[in-house]
């Protein structure tokens, strides 16, 4: 990997770009921009990895960059950096109203059933539209679902897909895996040494977002993020129903 430097690249058609934070022990790189054409504010992922683990990378943005859908952040545009002789895959997404699944005060206490299957089945056919194409969103979890506000008094937040396809940059470092991580990771992506995304893993992801906004509580919570995964391995998650029982049996 070439040595960092202090200076940020600079991308034709947009503004300077600020390094927001490191990354995965600075193999990815984040920054604040502008696009300069529409006075867009948008956000750079530049992968630094070795040229053979950037591969697959790369391949997941060609085909997101053609995907579209209204509960999917669109990638915007795919960028190559070069610095000091070398090449690197880029990905640039816009920055958006509203705030992430996370910050909600609707996911910090248990909501009615119908509430988060309005808000969550969007976002969940939006994944399925990834699988289908062969693509994956990468690390699903209430940080990288968008609320976005909309102007419909029934539903007046919009659940948006974002940062799909950096999973294969932005997990890559296994020491800096939180419990928050953790909670939304499929167990057997967590206790790999190389763990895989799949179809499965992320359909459990959007299942542990749904427990949790379902319960007000996550299906396994350990001290420490290994020993989350570890519960999520050995142990069957308490029914829903057991908290709230009536909750569809169906759900």
């Amino acid at each position: 990997m070439p040595t960092l430097t202090d200076h940020a690249p600079t991308v034709e058609g947009y503004g300077p770009l600020t390094l927001l934070e490191e990354c995965s022990d600075a193999e990815v790189l984040v920054y604040d921009s502008t696009d300069l054409k529409d006075n867009l504010p948008v956000r750079f992922y530049r992968d630094r990895r070795p040229q053979n683990a950037q591969e697959s990378f790369s391949d997941e943005l060609q085909v997101l960059s053609n995907l579209e859908h209204p509960h999917l952040v669109k990638l915007r545009a795919v960028e190559i950096l070069e610095e000091e002789g070398h090449v690197f895959p880029c990905a640039c997404y816009p920055r958006l109203e509203g705030k992430r699944l996370c910050d909600d005060p609707d996911y910090q206490s248990p909501q009615p059933p119908r509430r988060v299957v309005q808000l969550l089945l969007p976002a969940l056919k939006a994944l399925q539209l990834l699988h289908q194409r062969g693509a994956h969103h990468g690390h699903l979890s209430p940080e990288t679902i968008h609320l976005a506000p909309t102007s419909d008094p029934v539903s007046p937040k919009k659940a948006m897909l974002t940062e799909a396809g950096l999973g294969y940059v932005l997990s890559t470092s296994k020491a800096k895996v939180c419990r928050v991580v953790a909670e939304h990771m499929a167990p057997e992506q967590h206790l790999s040494e190389s763990p895989e995304i799949t179809d499965q893993a992320e359909i459990y992801s959007l299942g542990t977002i749904l427990y949790r906004m379902l319960t007000g509580m996550p299906p396994h919570w350990g001290a420490t993020a290994m020993e989350t995964a570890q519960l999520a391995k050995d142990r069957r998650p308490i029914p829903p129903r057991h908290y709230r029982p009536l909750i569809q049996k169906t759900l």
